[in-house]
């Protein structure tokens, strides 16, 4: 089981998509405080594993407290990061190398001419620099890319390069459409799928390195087992919502937040896990019904575009009629039946309410007698 924290948010969008879709959500970093609660009450749970992720988590002006905070309370601790500024994620790490599993370096692309075209220049030389610390200091590394229009054919080369460079695994993670990968002609279409997860399976079989197909490409049952449902992983965005799903932070325009479940800074972590499992509940049944009455479509076929579609994440595609992924969601007219209105409701982003009044018996039983 494991514990990931959203530290700090997601870069802003480009700016002609900014004016697009309006205002969202203003850029802020989960509070230390806040922090500090999660692992107050996550004790009880015993939750092995935290792994932070983003946007970039090194970006957290206090990072490095962070780190200290979960590492002394005892967590395994992973970290997805694209490598900014590896020296000062070293040295906040470096005290508690005995708590680290290890890095997920996120690339897209096996060359720097295609990675820093998706992301921006030098993005593939600050990756291999920062890889090339975790050979130095022998620190465990993992390697993922997200397959998209534009690195497509690297997949083969990305496994290559991963193999050259020590790592202990590779990860392959299907694009899913946003915003950005929509404008930008980056989405694969749904059939392109089953050709790149038979691709993958057959490096698996040629490569000694162990090669890992993530979550989200197209399973023959409709009954998926990933994390969320298994509820094998609880996921707190930099806001401090408990939320369905990493992959469904912050999705499409930012505004649509059926995912969230609660607010830790106004919940206990009890209470919000007690709403996680009635919104899992009213999930399945939903999609029993929609099984029964054979209201499943083909695209519905790939696991976390189902999610996306149930949660209302990507009605804006219907704005993009020239994207593969258009018929699909024009054609979709679910509404979550989410039974937890009242999760749901009240201030998009809730000031953090201190900790002491939050639980004040045991605040109370702190002080000096």
């Amino acid at each position: 089981h494991c514990l990931r924290a959203d530290i700090a948010p997601r870069k802003d969008l480009p700016p002609d998509l900014q004016q697009a879709i309006g205002p969202r959500n203003p850029r802020r970093d989960i509070p230390l405080e806040l922090v500090e609660k999660i692992i107050d009450e996550a004790r009880p749970f015993n939750i092995p594993y935290v792994s932070f992720t983003g946007g970039e988590p090194t970006l957290h002006p206090q990072f490095k407290e962070i780190v200290r905070m979960f590492g002394e309370a005892g967590y395994k601790i992973m970290m997805v990061t694209n490598g900014t500024h590896f020296e000062k994620t070293y040295e906040a790490i470096s005290s508690y190398r005995d708590r680290l599993h290890g890095f997920y370096f996120s690339m897209d692309g096996a060359t720097a001419e295609t990675m820093d075209f998706i992301r921006e220049k030098n993005s593939f030389r600050r990756s291999l620099q920062a890889i090339s610390i975790c050979r130095v200091k022998r620190l465990p590394f993992f390697m993922q890319m997200v397959v998209t229009a534009c690195n497509r054919h690297e997949i083969e080369a990305f496994v290559v390069l991963a193999s050259k460079l020590g790592a202990s695994k590779v990860t392959f993670a299907p694009l899913q459409p946003t915003l950005q990968t929509t404008h930008k002609q980056m989405n694969l279409p749904p059939q392109e799928w089953y050709t790149v997860k038979e691709e993958i399976a057959e490096h698996k079989k040629l490569y000694n390195i162990a090669i890992a197909p993530a979550i989200g490409f197209p399973e023959a049952s409709p009954w998926n087992t990933c994390d969320p449902l298994k509820m094998r992983a609880l996921y707190i965005d930099y806001l401090g919502n408990l939320t369905f799903c990493c992959q469904l932070s912050d999705y499409g325009d930012g505004q649509v937040r059926t995912d969230v479940i609660a607010n830790l800074a106004e919940a206990s972590l009890f209470e919000a896990y007690n709403k996680y499992v009635a919104m899992i509940t009213s999930y399945q049944q939903e999609k029993l019904r929609r099984f029964k009455n054979n209201e499943l479509t083909g695209c519905d076929a790939f696991p976390c575009w189902y999610c996306a579609k149930y949660f209302k994440k990507v009605d804006w595609m219907k704005k993009f009629p020239d994207d593969p992924w258009h018929q699909d969601a024009a054609s979709s007219n679910s509404t979550p039946s989410m039974a937890l209105s009242e999760a749901l409701s009240g201030a998009r982003n809730p000031q953090f309410v201190p900790r002491e009044s939050l639980v004040p018996a045991r605040a109370a039983a702190q002080q000096p007698v």
